[in-house]
């Protein structure tokens, strides 16, 4: 069993939301979604189930009272949980409400399937 290839990201914004899509990765059964937020550091956001993305793509929509720079990268795992290279690094600067940045894992998010 190979290591999987690193994925593909692609990220849109909506003030303080994050939007994050990606194909499958071949032989990857779950996927880690890393968030770093202006004057943090890289946290772990998510992992994800294989299962859990859609034949289209799948969006992570990262919410939360945000403002600022965001950077978002993720990484595929097989299934001897054997981590790929970070994906291409997405940088945003969100705009909107938040007036505090918040640690990493006090974001909130919600799955959405298109």
């Amino acid at each position: 069993m190979s290591v999987p290839s690193s994925p593909t990201i692609f990220v849109r914004q909506d003030g303080t939301r994050i939007y994050v899509r990606w194909l499958p990765v071949l032989g990857a059964t779950d996927y880690k979604l890393y968030v770093l937020e202006a004057g943090g550091a890289w946290g772990l956001e998510d992992d994800i189930a294989d299962s859990e993305i859609n034949s289209d793509g799948w969006f992570f929509d990262i919410t939360g009272p945000l403002a600022g720079v965001v950077n978002v990268r993720l990484t595929a795992l097989n299934a001897l949980a054997e981590e790929s290279d970070y994906s291409n690094e997405v940088q945003v600067n969100l705009r909107g409400a938040g007036a505090t940045v918040h640690p990493t894992d006090a974001l909130q998010h919600i799955r959405k399937g298109y």
